[in-house]
């Protein structure tokens, strides 16, 4: 399953991707079924919150009718930053996934620090931060594009 829902996360960094922006995908899972995708906005929206990430928890709450997010689990394209990550902390997901971290963000490792924060011993209680690590391996140079 998680092979399905990155491709559509990659889907969505493509559109990303044809409009300029950072090729960021994200597709939020509930209950086993896609609420809500988005991709990276920033510049073409004039916001700088318009990450694919908190595009997909918004439309999420959304769709639910509530900022709570428990049971959600978000497929992303490449590691969250940390704005991202921390907006994951409250809506009470149950996961993030994501193919692959970015050396901006930290190391290719488990200490990455969006993942570190994400399984914090104060925090993992909140989220816990899934790395299924080349999921989609034909991805890789296309995701490293301006990260």
């Amino acid at each position: 399953m998680d092979e399905h829902y990155m491709k559509i996360a990659l889907e969505e960094a493509r559109k990303a991707n044809q409009n300029g922006e950072v090729p960021v995908g994200a597709v939020m899972i509930h209950e086993g079924k896609i609420i809500s995708q988005a991709h990276n906005q920033p510049i073409s929206l004039n916001d700088p919150t318009a990450h694919a990430e908190i595009l997909a928890l918004r439309q999420a709450a959304e769709k639910l009718g509530t900022y709570r997010l428990t049971g959600c689990t978000l497929y992303v394209t490449i590691e969250p930053c940390l704005m991202c990550t921390g907006a994951m902390l409250m809506p009470g997901l149950i996961a993030w996934c994501s193919e692959r971290l970015t050396p901006k963000a930290g190391q290719f490792t488990q200490s990455s620090t969006s993942v570190r924060m994400a399984n914090s011993t104060t925090l993992s209680r909140l989220l816990k931060a899934f790395l299924p690590g080349n999921v989609l391996r034909s991805s890789r140079g296309f995701l490293e594009r301006d990260v």
